[in-house]
């Protein structure tokens, strides 16, 4: 290929494309005869040029030339002559009559025929020898095979059977010896046969009996075989299938029969009348009443023996030692699955007489399973298991445990449960109603305030610390220096109707004395009625009727003594109201088994509630005195558990007692290690949290009941049941089981409060759920939604007293009040949140609401313990004081807002809560402006 010359570089071009290019340059005008002879010359002219070039070339070196040029015709005369010679040999030698290679062949092709021919007769002569050697082995093993000489025919049919597999390659295809082998097959499965039918005469095993014949003569002949020949000339396939049957029958019929049923059984001798001798073993069930238990051990030890003597004696050497190593394993497993392990006590009165047995066992494993059947000295499986009979004895104890709770636990209850007292044991003494403060606090759902003063209701408390941190309490609310009020409360006036409408640290109300004390009741009617008037709150609802006494207390606590009351100076009745909000303290029947907030305890901000108790003040006087000890006032509390619970708890204390009496047993071999007696009992001691772990995890999986069924309550107060006995238990016991008992308690306790407080929040769901009809309480001038929110609240009530009916029989007494003031609290909330959120009420709408709101009044019936004493809900429902007073604000005037805000009777009321309440009940005028900016301006008496 041409090196390409660059387009930058000037082409040289020949003589034609010059010429060429001329010509195509060329126009129809330019093109003339001149211009085309110029070209043929220009073209003449280059011809001439080339010729004179070649001619110069070739005289230039002409010697050169001429020799080339005869070299090159030696050439070819010698290729001629080599090509001639060619010819004349290939004629020679592929001549088809002449040639050397067709002579060749020839020669080649009648030696081949010839040896083949030699071939085939060698072949022929060997295949007739070996057919004949065969005929003659035939011959032999026929004769030895009719005349029952088995032992000589299988020799034989293995002599015969290495001359068929040595056959010559041309008789395998001959049809006369695929004949041979079918007669000698033929021959030999019968030879088998007869050793099979020999073989199944000598050995006769069945669950009665073992005979075993020494010789057996063998069938339509006078051969008499030993047990042994018959052995030694089964096939290798053949015999090692009957020693597997034979194991497994031994195994079946001698060892797990004899080790689990009572047995007795004889040994005889015989002869038939040709004299062959035989040997039995027969078997007999025996009374199990009269059976003892070694007896079955010794049974076979001389079933062993006797499989010794006569069985295993006449057992091929090649067999014979592995054929009793595999019966180790049944011997072994039949000791201890089907005798020791199935026999294992399970009382610690009844381990003695089995340990001797176990002893027995181990002389057994060593004399028979080592010395006779050769199993490994190192491998004693036996020995191993009686070395640890203590801890296999424990955890068989355990699962009985474990099974007996589980079925316990899983068995229908009956529906009656068992009241129990809260022990009282870990809470300090109560002081005396003279030594403490009344001190009120408002709390969350769970702990609300006490009233340490009084002690009437007998309740309890629920942690030890709450008497340390009422007394705290009160030091506190004295640190604000609000004592210089009137602490006495007002008398109480038997008969006399509640008023509904709570001023704050007040649940006693006054008559309604004044109807137009509010300047509400233009008509002349009251404004403000009470709950019980409402159409669908009857007073047979009140909560009072239903109590039927469930903690079984009989005697009523009598009222606390009232000091006469200063007459007050003439004033209406929101006067009257917000005197008392500051004059009064906690009333002296709050129940003691109400607890203190826990913002109190802690030192923490105190509550709405909280701060109205300060600012009515405290009385110094009754503060406890330092010289004088309080006095323990402790009253039984009781709530209910199902009767599955206290048994459980006292299979508890049984096994504890029975780990702890087995761990000092002296029973056991002294040659025990340091290791496993000190561990001795520790599974048994074990056992007794795991059994209240059972019941903790498998009844709620069992029963399934949801929250709201009155037995998840009953659980719950399992649980806490299970929880005490568990700590009472763990006071007495060592450092594992106690770390055990202590961590299933604390699981038993989470476990209870987690039910407790979903019992409770179900609840709350189910009154939400009643309110959802009330649709935030939107619209209510309409008659119909009216009425629609109306039966949403009237819902509410009887959900609320039915939950109360239900849980009053079942939980103690604090933790009901707790659980009930968590859901009236919850209740109240709802409802005030809808009311607040309002953005506009009309007059018909505020009446409407207050209307709603009294309704709900009805549930202060709820924490009345004594007919003679007023209710003490402010203590158990923090909102229970502005819930009454927003049905007072619904229908009040601007003037009575303003002057129970400068009061402090409103601090329960955020100022945006007031402001937006304020804004929805009033129109936009300079006398709502004024009171508004007065509200932003926040609480007077706030701390």
């Amino acid at each position: 290929m041409a090196f390409p010359v660059p387009s930058h570089l000037p082409r040289s071009q020949d003589i034609s494309s010059r010429t060429l290019s001329k010509i195509s340059s060329s126009t129809v005008e330019t093109l003339n005869a001149d211009l085309a002879a110029s070209w043929v010359a220009e073209l003449d002219e280059a011809i001439l040029e080339s010729k004179t070039r070649i001619h110069e070339r070739i005289h230039g070196d002409l010697p050169l030339l001429e020799q080339q040029l005869a070299s090159s015709k030696a050439v070819q005369e010698r290729l001629a002559t080599l090509t001639a010679n060619v010819n004349e040999l290939g004629d020679a030698v592929s001549h088809p009559e002449l040639g050397t290679i067709p002579s060749l062949l020839r020669a080649l092709s009648a030696h081949a025929t010839l040896a083949q021919q030699a071939q085939d007769t060698e072949t022929i002569h060997d295949a007739m020898e070996y057919l004949l050697q065969c005929r003659k082995e035939y011959d032999i093993l026929v004769g030895l095979a009719s005349e029952g000489q088995l032992s000589e025919a299988v020799e034989a049919s293995t002599r015969l059977q290495g001359l068929l597999d040595a056959a010559p390659p041309a008789s395998t295809d001959a049809e006369v010896f695929s004949h041979l082998k079918v007669a000698f097959r033929t021959i030999r499965d019968r030879v088998e046969e007869q050793l099979t039918d020999a073989y199944a005469r000598s050995l006769v095993l069945s669950n009665r009996e073992l005979t075993i014949w020494a010789s057996v003569q063998v069938r339509q002949s006078m051969t008499v075989l030993s047990l042994s020949s018959i052995l030694s000339s089964l096939s290798e396939a053949s015999l090692s299938t009957h020693l597997a049957v034979l194991r497994r029958d031994i195994n079946t019929y001698y060892i797990d029969h004899l080790l689990t049923h009572p047995t007795s059984f004889s040994h005889s001798f015989a002869k038939d009348s040709s004299g062959i001798s035989s040997h039995t073993l027969s078997f007999h069930p025996s009374s199990s009443t009269v059976e003892d238990l070694p007896t079955r051990l010794k049974n076979v030890a001389s079933v062993l023996d006797f499989l010794d003597a006569h069985l295993f004696a006449a057992l091929p050497p090649s067999v014979g030692a592995s054929f009793k190593k595999t019966l180790c394993k049944p011997v072994t497993t039949g000791l201890l699955q089907q005798f020791l392990v199935s026999h294992l006590p399970s009382s610690l009165v009844t381990l003695p007489p089995y340990l001797h047995l176990v002893a027995q066992a181990k002389e057994l494993e060593e004399k028979y399973v080592v010395n006779m059947l050769g199993q490994d000295p190192r491998d004693r499986e036996i020995q191993s298991w009686a070395d640890a009979v203590s801890s296999h004895y424990e955890r068989k104890r355990r699962a009985q445990i474990l099974e007996d709770a589980r079925q316990m636990i899983l068995r229908q209850d009956d529906g009656l449960n068992i009241l129990v007292e809260v022990d009282l044991s870990k809470f300090p003494p109560t002081p005396p109603p003279d030594s403490v403060p009344a001190t009120q606090s408002s709390g969350s759902g769970s702990e609300g305030a006490r009233n340490v003063s009084d002690d009437a209701w007998g309740l309890e408390e629920e942690e030890s610390e709450d008497t340390n941190d009422v007394v705290s309490a009160a030091e506190e609310e004295d640190a604000w220096g609000f004592d210089d009020a009137p602490t006495e409360p007002e008398p109480v006036v038997p008969g006399v109707p509640q008023e509904p409408v709570l001023p704050p640290r007040d649940t006693l109300a006054e008559p309604a004395t004044d109807d137009s004390a509010w300047g509400w009741d233009d008509n002349g009617e009251e404004a403000n009625p009470p709950a019980t008037t409402s159409p669908r709150a009857s007073s047979s609802d009140s909560g009072a009727d239903w109590d039927d006494d469930p903690w079984g207390e009989s005697s009523k606590p009598s009222p606390a003594p009232s000091a006469p009351v200063p007459a007050p100076k003439p004033a209406s009745r929101l006067e009257k109201l917000a005197s008392k909000a500051k004059a009064k303290a906690t009333p002296p029947h709050s129940p003691s088994s109400v607890r203190d907030s826990p913002t109190v305890a802690t030192g923490q901000p105190l509550s709405a509630t909280a701060r109205r108790s300060e600012l009515a003040g405290t009385n110094n006087a009754n503060l406890p005195s330092k010289k004088e000890p309080p006095k323990s006032v402790l009253r039984p509390e009781t709530y209910a558990i199902s009767g599955r619970a206290g048994q459980l708890a006292d299979t508890v204390d049984g096994i504890l007692r029975e780990g702890e009496e087995f761990a000092s047993t002296a029973i056991f071999d002294s040659k025990a290690s340091t290791a496993q007696q000190q561990t001795r009992g520790s599974v048994i001691l074990q056992t007794a949290p795991a059994v209240l772990d059972l019941f903790r995890a498998l009844y709620p999986v069992r029963f399934g009941q949801r929250p709201t069924e009155p037995k998840s309550i009953v659980f719950a107060n399992d649980c806490i049941y299970a929880h005490e006995r568990a700590l009472s238990a763990a006071r007495q016991c060592a450092v594992g089981t106690k770390d055990r008992l202590l961590e299933t308690a604390d699981s038993l306790e989470s476990t209870g409060k987690r039910w407790y407080e979903q019992s409770v929040d179900i609840q709350q769901d189910l009154a939400a759920d009643s309110l959802k009809k009330a649709e935030g309480f939107v619209g209510t001038a309409e008659q119909d939604h009216y009425d629609e929110c109306e039966e949403a609240v009237m819902g509410v009530l009887s959900h609320v007293r039915k939950v109360a009916r239900q849980w009053k029989g079942i939980l103690s007494k604090s933790k009901y009040f707790d659980a009930l003031g968590s859901l009236v609290n919850f209740c109240l909330t709802s409802v005030m949140g809808d009311i607040l959120a309002l953005p506009d009420i009309t007059e018909v709408e505020s009446h409407r609401l207050s209307e709603l709101c009294r309704i709900l009044h009805a549930l202060e019936g709820l924490f009345v313990d004594d007919p003679e004493q007023p209710s003490f809900i402010v203590g158990c429902v923090p909102t229970w004081l502005k819930f009454s007073y927003l049905s007072e604000l619904l229908e009040a005037s601007l003037a009575d807002i303003s002057y129970l805000f400068d009061e402090g009777a409103l601090v329960d009321f955020e100022t945006q809560e007031l402001i937006k309440l304020v804004r929805a009940l009033f129109a936009d005028t300079p006398q709502r402006a004024n009171i508004i900016n007065k509200l932003a301006a926040g609480h007077a008496h706030a701390p």
